[in-house]
């Protein structure tokens, strides 16, 4: 269902918004480029120029550089977002938000970096049961340690746990003493705070970004379709993979003959990895 909405969404305008990146500044003239775009070039279809690079983006530059903005862009910490005042005050999130929007109907398959629960506020509003999350989806290893040391306390080093983590339970919130009978209130709220309420403030932003060209409202529509674009995924399919790369043949017949058979070999190789 996403993938026909996406193919009847049509830009406003035909000519492209020609966004122009130096590779070893990426990070740099990526934003910067993306800053200056105005309303009209949102509309537009998007086309990348590495600059001193060979190159007609006809759908593989486009997308490679989404992937490297999704990459090397502070908005992801873990499997969550990031909370940077900066960012916060100069609406980056916001920012990456549209640019994960103009991927997704440039044909991206989205950053696909984020927790399941995190994706599921985005998409339906729902906060998760936080009893029920597993401390291996705590992405930062001390708020994970804290929760697996509060799990296992006894009640003879109960206090010595307390003193150890004391600054991350303040940091939620958490003003009780820990005793037995509160630590699993006490985890539930380090899971809550970690997973879903610290970033609570660059989540909203960016999905304000998400809003642009209606889509944010298409993938409301359609959540489980759509959560595809955001969850977490460790490895690419073939196809994907495949898909990622636009090779520029010789013109050369003969060259041409073997270039064809070096990608259809690659792709068996890809299939059998």
């Amino acid at each position: 269902k996403i993938s026909l909405i996406m193919e009847q969404m049509k830009m406003e305008y035909e000519k492209p918004w020609n966004v122009k990146v130096v590779r070893r500044r990426f990070e740099t003239t990526s934003i910067e480029q993306l800053e200056d775009g105005d309303e009209d070039d949102w509309k537009r279809p998007i086309s990348i120029l590495f600059i001193v690079e060979e190159g007609i983006d006809a759908g593989g530059l486009s997308r490679e550089f989404f992937s490297l903005l999704f990459k090397t862009t502070k908005v992801f910490e873990g499997n969550t977002f990031s909370v940077d005042p900066q960012l916060l005050d100069s609406k980056h999130y916001r920012l990456i938000g549209k640019a994960v929007g103009k991927a997704i109907i440039s044909g991206h398959p989205g950053p696909r970096c984020l927790n399941h629960h995190v994706t599921q506020y985005i998409l339906q509003g729902q906060e998760p049961d936080f009893s029920n999350i597993q401390t291996k989806e705590i992405y930062r290893a001390d708020a994970a340690k804290a929760i697996t040391d509060i799990e296992e306390a006894t009640t003879e080093n109960i206090n010595a746990v307390f003193d150890e983590h004391i600054a991350l339970l303040q940091a939620t919130g958490y003003s009780k003493i820990l005793s037995i009978g509160n630590k699993e209130e006490a985890i539930k709220t380090l899971k809550a705070y970690f997973l879903l309420y610290r970033p609570m403030a660059s989540i909203n932003q960016f999905v304000e970004g998400l809003k642009i060209h209606g889509l944010l409202e298409i993938l409301q529509q359609h959540p489980k379709e759509a959560a595809t674009f955001f969850n977490e995924r460790s490895f690419p399919s073939a196809d994907e993979v495949e898909a990622f790369y636009i090779p520029v043949f010789s013109k050369n017949e003969e060259e041409k003959a073997e270039e064809e058979l070096v990608i259809y070999n690659w792709g068996k190789c890809l299939k059998n990895i």
